[in-house]
């Protein structure tokens, strides 16, 4: 996927997705790859890199109102 899809998913500003790239926050490990001099980025890999699995409740809900 570009840049500006990224932006919309992940809902940032596509400026602020390019100065991720720019600090290095996203790179070839997140699965960026730079095809004709456009970034690109498999979203399956950043997806995994960049966002932590959601954790199941399982039982009853702790009650946290002591």
């Amino acid at each position: 996927m570009t840049v500006p899809e990224l932006a919309k998913i992940v809902r940032r500003n596509r400026k602020t997705v390019y100065g991720w790239i720019a600090t290095g926050e996203i790179d070839e490990a997140d699965g960026l790859f730079v095809v004709q001099g456009r970034f690109l980025i498999h979203w399956p890999t950043f997806r995994a890199k960049q966002f932590k699995p959601r954790e199941k409740l399982h039982g009853q809900v702790p009650d946290f109102s002591e």
